[in-house]
């Protein structure tokens, strides 16, 4: 079970099908971008995978490759994953 099972607000519907847990969002995304821009990418702004669901993704402006946040991953999945996090940007000099 993720952790917005778990919460409060998620139990008596504040946040579903909005865009999740705003502090816990944007502490993803910045360690995502963080992570992304030691490996010299540039990443856009993150977007919603699919309506109503929590992960979001952004894509290195520069090569293409993307990182994705999942603000309630289910049991065992990662919350932050993706190429941008491991691979260099091949645009970096």
């Amino acid at each position: 079970m993720g952790s917005c099972k778990q919460c409060v607000a998620w139990q008596f519907g504040a946040c579903r099908n909005e865009d999740y847990c705003l502090p816990e969002r944007l502490s993803l995304m910045e360690a995502a971008t963080d992570l992304a821009r030691e490996k010299g990418h540039d990443l856009g702004e993150f977007e919603r995978v699919t309506e109503g669901h929590s992960a979001f993704r952004a894509v290195c402006q520069h090569c293409g490759r993307s990182v994705s946040i999942d603000v309630n991953p289910a049991l065992g999945e990662k919350d932050l994953f993706g190429e941008a996090i491991v691979e260099p940007c091949d645009a970096a000099a």
